[in-house]
């Protein structure tokens, strides 16, 4: 028979079992230009359809710039910074909240475009804490090298000066945004060179094509981050790798990197990630 001081300590042992475990680890996302917090729906996995490639099985936590919209227009120009202070500020307020509400939650950090461009500066500036690995999808060097790169690739390029202002007009049109501000390719060798980072390009993405983000992954290395791995798409439309014909690729070389550094990940698809993931390293 139990005795009944022991009751409430048996009630506290039963209970608490009972009670949801929250996961070791979240995603912290963040989205790109003219797009919203539902485009981290394009990195999950889904109940309905198991052939769906994704890049976290788990939770992501995206939260709207104030530049987002639904409107036709799809951006609000005025609250835009492209990295910057004002977005850097949500992705602050959100890592913090989610800290509060479990204080040993651990974070994998991903980002596309824009987005993965502000988790770069947000890493070299805030420093956060129990940041276990970070994917990023198209971050830019910085505006200057993306304005430049599309006044070359187009028939601007024929315009006299174009090119040598084009960095000063991004400013005229999203207007937190300053070239004299932060950039990616000034601030990531402040970057934590225990956190592994994979960063996935497209040679011929029309807006941040390879060249601009091998700048940021050179920069890494010549710093002495061992960890960075670089994987190079052959196809995809900007900002929607995951959904094209090499999204089973982009996954599999995903969870082949989680694996690699003893992160929760799908055996499988690692093992199918292996070989492109060797790859990384030197890319």
């Amino acid at each position: 028979m139990i005795k009944a001081s022991y009751l409430p300590l048996l009630f506290s042992v039963i209970f608490s079992s009972i009670k949801p475990v929250a996961e070791k680890h979240a995603m912290l996302f963040a989205h790109g230009l003219a797009d919203t917090h539902l485009q981290a729906d394009n990195w999950k996995s889904s109940e309905k359809d198991n052939d769906k490639p994704c890049i976290f099985n788990g939770s992501i936590t995206c939260k709207d710039f104030l530049d987002a919209t639904t409107h036709f227009w799809r951006v609000n120009f005025p609250w835009t910074s492209l990295g910057q202070d004002n977005e850097m500020a949500v992705i602050l307020e959100t890592y913090e909240e989610i800290k509060a509400a479990n204080p040993e939650q651990r974070f994998i950090f991903g980002g596309l475009s824009r987005g993965a461009s502000t988790m770069l500066n947000f890493l070299a500036t805030h420093k956060p804490e129990k940041v276990d690995a970070v994917v990023l999808e198209a971050p830019f060097s910085s505006m200057r090298d993306v304005a430049q790169n599309i006044v070359e690739s187009c028939f601007l390029k024929n315009i006299p000066y174009l090119k040598e202002i084009s960095p000063q007009l991004v400013g005229l049109i999203f207007w937190q945004y300053s070239d004299a501000s932060i950039h990616p390719i000034d601030v990531v060798q402040k970057i934590d060179q225990n956190i592994p980072i994979i960063i996935i390009s497209k040679e011929d993405d029309h807006l941040v094509p390879t060249k601009i983000t091998r700048l940021i992954v050179e920069k890494l290395r010549s710093h002495g981050h061992k960890k960075v791995h670089h994987l190079i798409m052959n196809e995809g439309q900007h900002g929607k790798y995951i959904l094209g014909n090499e999204g089973k690729r982009m996954q599999n070389v995903v969870q082949a990197f989680y694996k690699y550094y003893d992160l929760p990940h799908n055996k499988e698809q690692a093992t199918k990630g292996a070989f492109a993931f060797a790859q990384t390293f030197h890319a």
